[in-house]
């Protein structure tokens, strides 16, 4: 075109823009790429909907060539010069839509304006090599394109000014305004031009999703390794780089959220602090209220794509106004577990090149928001709470203890009421002794090995695998739970028939399915009983409130067949027809239990009112730990008036009816308690349900 400047516009396919891709000088400058202008545009904005080319002049359209001129300067400066300017669309000739502006600015004058200057011509683009003789300085009448004037009008031109006109155009040449004659050449060009980007568009889109896959799978297997090492540090960088080059943005930040103190907890890293570790990397955290557009995120579990962030009331400028940085776009997911309940939320800053992001950015921040919510539950909210518990002093200590209590067990001093201490002296002298017979020190060193196992039996995710085979450590086990809640006393008669209880339950599980077996229902009665030992719950059940609830856990799945209540419903099984398709395995498990407790005669003996209370418990509990009562009784731990820090501190315990959906709650939480064990163990169950749901897929 031998023009000034030559613009190329392309429409941004997630919002109503267009954006600069290239501006390129006829003397070997380029401007300023990515400017970004809306289609309300009043030129650009016409050549899109119209899908016709526009001309503006100095001598006719003076006012709106200067207004267009000035709106565009970031992209080419204070370039003084502005005679005219040249738009065509840039047409997909597949989908029927323009995807873009071709832009010429100020036309140059050449040797053929000068010899025929009543006849507007635009040259050929010039041959790099003089050697090509006439050739190189044709000139074209645009008034009748063709092949016969085009060679006429090389012959006539001459050699000379020919191999003249093919030298660089020098910055003092002169501007000329362009023709109605130009359009037509800039029409072809255009049309050439969109058949190229099309093609160009397509590969770049293949390589990009390529990358970006190659990008996400880097950026899951790391994140789970470093979650896995316990370096929250290591995690953050890593994360923020990737999600960086994945999302081709400014910024990738992500913020926890903390429901004890209605807070965000950013995180960002400081490399080569005093306090960082190995890696020269320190975490640190920035809490801020839950408001804002990740605060918007956080309450209503919707992702949202924002492509103007200071014109949206959602957006807080606060940070900005301080820091001098500003924010354009946002692209922001909530990072939802698999339980659930929300962890926090994701959120990328700036797209960059002026673009803004578009839905398969949001589809794939989803996709790393869901791969990465268990690392970052892992990793960060611990270390979070840990942090902010430990170093607010606000917090009492029976809180803090509480908190340490479940999240490390009994590991730590504090963490919970310490247990009567045993005495080992007497039996280390006695296995030491050399004079004992075989078949004694047999028997003692398996003595030994059961208090082992007993002194564990207080630890989250402590492996219960021995309980599976050896009765004789399962009983012992089950009184130790008895004594540690003060009620083995109470129930000392009964408890010979709780042995053959526990046999004939487990002959009742089923040894096929992966999840819902024997070995489920005792990490169920551990988790039941480490929780109503804990600081929370000690002491404000009854007694009979509690040997019910124990008795619960070992049943609450009894003869579970491995597949889920709908199931059993669509395929109107045996079960789903006696329950009449309501709560059908939780009213088998705990009508199975309530028949197993009578025939061994457990509950033989006792006051009515007591056996009554018993199967009362047994049975709820048990119907509480479907799922389709979670909000209930999640409801009831929320919003419950029950005052059990009164009750802790009088001796005395909850009301019946409290104390019923206490029960009902802490079975439901023993139920569903595998996320909070050590990892490993978490990871073993999680692959234990995924086989088990995919059996009832294949069934």
């Amino acid at each position: 075109m031998r023009c000034r400047w030559a613009l190329v516009f392309l429409r941004d396919q997630a919002s109503s823009g267009l954006v600069c891709w290239a501006v390129v000088s006829c003397f070997g400058g380029a401007g300023e790429r990515g400017m970004r202008v809306e289609l309300d545009e009043p030129v650009l904005g016409e050549v899109i909907s119209k899908g016709m080319p526009v001309l503006l002049d100095i001598e006719n359209h003076a006012k709106e060539l200067l207004e267009f001129r000035r709106r565009l300067e970031p992209c080419f400066g204070a370039d003084p010069e502005a005679r005219s300017v040249l738009c065509a669309p840039l047409p997909n000739k597949l989908s029927g839509e323009n995807v873009g502006v071709l832009l010429a600015l100020d036309r140059l004058a050449s040797l053929g304006d000068a010899e025929e200057p009543m006849l507007r011509r635009s040259p050929t683009p010039p041959s790099p090599s003089a050697a090509e003789g006439n050739r190189a300085g044709a000139f074209i009448d645009h008034r009748r394109f063709s092949a016969g004037r085009a060679m006429r009008s090389m012959l006539r031109t001459g050699s000379k000014e020919s191999v003249e006109s093919t030298g660089p155009i020098q910055p003092f040449a002169e501007a000329r305004p362009f023709h109605s004659s130009d359009l037509a050449i800039v029409s072809v060009l255009a049309r050439s031009a969109a058949n190229v980007l099309r093609m160009a568009g397509m590969y770049e889109r293949e390589l990009h999703l390529n990358r970006r896959m190659s990008a996400l799978m880097q950026l899951i297997t790391q994140a789970r390794s470093l979650a896995e090492q316990k370096k929250p540090a290591s995690l953050v960088a890593h994360v923020s780089g990737m999600g960086c080059e994945i999302f081709d943005c400014d910024r990738c930040t992500f913020f926890t959220l903390d429901n004890f103190n209605q807070q965000l907890v950013g995180f960002y890293v400081i490399p080569g602090t005093e306090k960082a570790g190995s890696e020269g990397e320190s975490l640190q955290e920035l809490r801020v209220p839950i408001k804002g557009v990740a605060g918007h995120v956080a309450n209503t579990k919707e992702s949202l794509n924002i492509k103007d962030a200071w014109n949206d009331e959602r957006f807080n400028r606060d940070l900005d106004m301080e820091t001098g940085y500003r924010t354009k776009t946002i692209l922001c997911a909530p990072v939802t577990a698999t339980n659930g309940r929300m962890v926090g939320v994701i959120q990328c800053i700036n797209k960059n090149g002026g673009r803004t992001f578009d839905s398969d950015d949001l589809e794939m921040l989803s996709m790393v928001s869901i791969s990465l919510s268990d690392a970052i539950q892992q990793t960060l909210l611990d270390s979070s709470y840990e942090a902010f518990i430990r170093t607010n002093t606000s917090i009492t200590k029976e809180v803090k203890d509480m908190f340490c209590f479940f999240q490390n067990g009994t590991k730590q001093a504090d963490a919970s009421p310490s247990p009567p201490s045993r005495s080992k002296s007497k039996l280390a002298s006695i296995v030491s002794a050399m004079s004992v017979q075989p078949k004694l020190r047999r028997m003692l060193t398996r003595t030994r090995t059961h208090q082992i196992f007993l002194d564990s039996i207080e630890t989250w995710g402590h492996d219960l695998s021995p309980l599976e085979t050896d009765n004789e450590l399962l009983m012992r086990s089950v009184r130790l739970s008895f004594d540690r809640l003060s009620i083995g006393d109470a129930f000392s008669p009964h408890l010979e028939k709780v042995g053959p209880f526990l046999q004939a339950l487990k002959a009742k599980y089923s040894t096929t399915t992966s999840y819902h077996n024997w070995k489920h229902a005792l990490t169920v009665w551990q988790v039941t009983f480490l929780l109503l030992t804990s600081p929370a719950f000690f002491g404000v059940l009854r007694s009979e409130e509690q040997f019910a609830l124990i008795l619960a856990a070992f049943g609450h799945d009894v003869q579970h067949p491995g597949t889920s209540n709908n199931f059993q419903v669509n395929s109107m099984s045996t079960l789903a027809l006696r329950y009449n398709d309501i709560s059908v395995l939780e009213n088998h498990h705990a009508a199975l239990t309530s028949s197993v407790l009578k025939d061994e005669g457990v509950t033989q003996g006792l006051e009515q009112t007591v056996m009554q209370r018993i199967r009362q418990v047994i049975v709820t509990s048990i119907l509480h730990t479907d799922m389709v009562r979670h909000k209930e009784n999640r409801a009831w731990l929320e919003t419950a008036s029950a005052n059990l820090a009164s009750c802790r501190e009088s001796g005395r315990q909850l009301e019946p009816e409290a104390g019923l959906k206490l029960c009902n709650a802490v079975l439901h939480c023993a139920d569903l308690a595998h996320p909070v064990m050590p990892w490993k163990v978490h990871r073993q169950m999680s692959i234990l349900v995924a086989e088990e749901f995919y059996a009832q897929h294949q069934e």
